[in-house]
């Protein structure tokens, strides 16, 4: 049998409460016995038992990724950045102590406080992250209330300010603001031009002086 670990024992120390990709799919590792991986789907809640070798574990090389992620039933847009803190640790998938949810509050990204992971994976936007699938910018200006938050790709969101101007951030960074066709980007962050192209071919780019 093809096996990542010395034993089940140490397969158990290093996944056992953490998440992983299974497949297409985020499950959390309930328990790993000799006999296989106990896994809870986190979008159905169905838990199953799977044997180690499992084609879908891809070799355990697959940790759900993170980015920006649009959250679905709360009573205004938002999205929230997942993150994942870059230290060594014996555990191998996602799991609350290495992972980080920021949002973007008053034109910062700042610390989550009202979400946690099994919350943020479990959310529709997970899936929609997964897929790749966001609205385009058009979309987002057009919809976007004031003080809201939108995710147009993984690495990319937009926040609408109190006073109404939309604002780019990349990750944990703020870009340039925008308005209806075009993105006006600082002298320090025009070198994001093309991954903004690539998410939006058509957006026209000006250097703010």
């Amino acid at each position: 049998m093809k096996f990542k670990w010395a034993d089940a024992v140490q397969a158990q120390e290093r996944l056992t409460h953490t998440y992983l990709m299974y497949g297409k799919d985020v499950v959390f590792i309930e328990e790993v016995r000799s006999s296989g991986v106990v896994i809870r789907f986190v979008e159905t809640g169905v838990v199953l038992t799977v044997k180690f070798d499992d084609p879908n574990w891809n070799d355990y090389r697959r940790i759900p990724p993170g980015g920006w992620v649009n959250i679905y039933g709360g009573p205004s847009p938002r999205c929230i950045l997942l993150g994942r803190v870059p230290a060594r640790v014996r555990r191998h998938g996602l799991y609350p102590d290495v992972a980080t949810l920021r949002e973007i509050v008053d034109n910062s990204v700042v610390k989550n406080r009202d979400m946690n992971l099994n919350g943020l994976l479990s959310n529709t936007g997970y899936r929609d992250l997964l897929a790749e699938s966001y609205p385009s910018i058009d979309e987002t200006l057009d919809r976007l209330p004031r003080r809201s938050s939108s995710a147009i790709s993984r690495k990319f969101a937009i926040y609408r300010d109190a006073g109404g101007v939309a604002w780019l951030f990349r990750r944990n960074e703020q870009v340039g603001f925008l308005s209806k066709g075009s993105l006006h980007v600082f002298p320090d962050t025009s070198f994001y031009k093309d991954e903004v192209l690539e998410v939006s071919p058509n957006i026209a780019i000006k250097d703010l002086a």
